[in-house]
């Protein structure tokens, strides 16, 4: 996993931030991409999937993940809803990312749930994040 420098937007403050995320490919499901850009979500089958831009490449990705595979970058997922607080999600564990990213866990094949949070549970997330 690597780790980059950045400011977090909403506090101002300097934290550690995820710059790459793991997307699950046919050939390699280990193989960790540099995500450049988080494009959009959509909910299918009461899950989330992420379309995503990657560093280096020039074209889009056609193709959906399941927003689990971007667990490890907790602060691009956190950077796209506070940039689209009316899309789809955010994921139910994204706090738990977050948290597991904080404390440098390496290990996080326990946080694969790709559901996303409840009304209840988006508002108060939104509202924290603005505040």
């Amino acid at each position: 996993m690597v780790r980059s420098q950045a400011a977090d937007t909403s506090t101002g403050e300097a934290r550690s931030q995820s710059t790459k995320a793991r997307a699950t490919t046919k050939g390699d499901k280990n193989k960790e991409w540099e995500v450049k850009e988080i494009l959009e979500v959509k909910k299918k089958w009461k899950s989330l999937y992420v379309r995503a831009s990657w560093v280096g490449y020039r074209e889009e990705d056609p193709e959906w993940y399941p927003i689990s595979d971007f667990k490890t970058s907790p602060y691009l997922l956190k950077k796209f809803y506070r940039e689209n607080p009316k899309a789809l999600g955010p994921p139910a564990q994204l706090p738990a990312w977050e948290e597991a990213f904080e404390a440098g866990e390496e290990d996080y094949e326990h946080l694969n749930s790709n559901k996303p949070m409840n009304p209840v549970s988006k508002s108060r997330y939104l509202k924290q994040m603005f505040e």
